[in-house]
């Protein structure tokens, strides 16, 4: 089943069953070429992994990121979602895929009931931006991460060519104020400053820095540029996809990773206040 961009988000949590749903869920990272250059785009800023290291996934879905931590030798897993189906298909993607020591978690993520200093990693990858608790979501990683733990973070980004163009379309020429983005359930947009400082205010040092989906490529599957030929639009959309992945595969640190419609941090948890931190940055 391919997600199909411009239109909006199917809610895969309609799907009761659990194998429908894990079966629809992995498909989406197998078919849909969006998803798969992103996930490949978050992989790499992974932190390292190995047989000690505890994570945790916030916001699990099918555990697509639980399961690539897995991969990478993480043997200690807790995935929580807030519906249960998520929670029940994450855990049976890691448990066939030979991850035996998985645990799994129906729980807000601003409501952890988990101890402090517990895990060593953190993955929240599209979840910040459903939260309207935006900071205690980051207070309660800051909380149950260690000393130093890391934490991934990824979001959409309203310094992005997509939204430039796909907002203004949307927003003005459709009569949708209210886009939000592919996904009816998010709150909220973020830019790189106001991550960066919703971070940073919570105690997290950013390390490094991702962006994904630099040139809105997906946008020739809407409507209007079907009327072209097949032939064309496809080949438009090889050329605008590759050229994508160039600035995709640039690696961190460089100063258009800033500006792709998915933006990425690795972050490490400070060993000082909070409170020290927002005395700091104001």
């Amino acid at each position: 089943m391919k997600k199909q961009h411009m239109k909006e988000q199917y809610d895969y949590t309609k799907i009761k069953d659990v194998e429908e749903f894990l079966h629809a869920y992995t498909a989406l990272y197998k078919e849909d070429l969006y998803q798969t250059a992103r996930a490949l785009a978050v992989t790499r800023l992974f932190p390292k992994i190995n047989k000690q290291t505890k994570i945790l996934e916030l916001g699990c879905g099918g555990g697509f990121y639980s399961l690539t931590a897995a991969k990478m030798g993480g043997k200690e897993i807790v995935v929580t979602d807030l519906e249960r189906g998520c929670v029940k298909a994450a855990k049976l993607n890691l448990l066939r895929n030979n991850c035996l020591r998985v645990e799994g978690i129906v729980t807000d993520a601003t409501k952890l009931p988990l101890q402090n200093e517990s895990f060593h990693t953190v993955l929240c990858i599209d979840l910040v931006e459903h939260i309207n608790k935006e900071e205690t979501l980051i207070q309660e990683t800051h909380r149950i991460l260690k000393n130093q733990g890391k934490l991934l973070i990824a979001t959409q980004n309203s310094s992005s060519l997509n939204y430039l163009l796909e907002g203004f379309v949307r927003r003005k020429v459709l009569k949708n104020p209210k886009w939000m983005g592919w996904d009816k359930a998010h709150v909220r947009f973020y830019n790189p400053q106001s991550i960066f400082t919703l971070l940073k205010s919570q105690g997290f040092q950013i390390t490094k820095i991702a962006g994904t989906y630099f040139i809105p490529y997906c946008l020739l599957r809407w409507q209007p540029f079907q009327r072209l030929s097949q032939k064309a639009s496809q080949a438009t959309l090889q050329l605008l996809s590759r050229l994508n992945q160039i600035f995709e595969t640039r690696g961190s640190g460089t100063p258009w990773n800033i500006h792709g419609w998915g933006i990425i941090c690795q972050c490490s948890k400070m060993a000082f206040l909070r409170e020290q931190i927002k005395e700091q940055i104001q």
